[in-house]
């Protein structure tokens, strides 16, 4: 018995630490020193959503249909799916220790595989990632359109 809650006890560490590593081979874009003015401006752009990554077993796979993220420099977000407006919202974010989180605040639908709606962001020239693994949840891997 004593032998079970240890090895409960450390897969519970295996799968926190699983959801908190990095999901991208780009992780030197993201800098503990980017401010969220850098990360807003790096956000800015059209994005395509590339894999996804889920938050319980960690398992990376592909969108089954494709959807497009346009973001402007009023921190309004679109998600598109088809050619047609699927989700609208306001991109909040704020620095908490030595992360960026986000809020996909004023949300007009509740499409989690699409983006979540809080967690953390991480942001490159060519990658954005909502991240919201450390609660079970999905991470969301856009890549910028050129």
């Amino acid at each position: 018995m004593r032998s079970a809650g240890l090895i409960l006890r450390l897969l519970a560490i295996y799968l926190l630490s699983a959801s908190c590593q990095w999901i991208s081979p780009k992780e030197k874009c993201f800098s503990e020193s980017q401010t969220v003015s850098d990360a807003y401006e790096l956000a800015v752009g059209r994005w395509q959503l590339t894999s996804i990554k889920s938050g319980w077993t960690g398992n990376i796979t592909q969108p089954t249909e494709p959807a497009e993220l346009i973001i402007d420099n009023d921190h309004m977000g679109v998600v598109m799916q088809q050619g047609k407006e699927v989700m609208r919202f306001n991109l909040v974010l704020t620095k908490v220790y030595e992360s960026i989180q986000f809020t996909a605040a004023d949300r007009t639908a509740n499409l989690i595989y699409l983006l979540p709606p809080q967690g953390n962001f991480r942001s490159c020239t060519d990658e954005l990632v909502f991240d919201d693994t450390y609660v079970d949840g999905p991470a969301l891997i856009y890549q910028k359109i050129k």
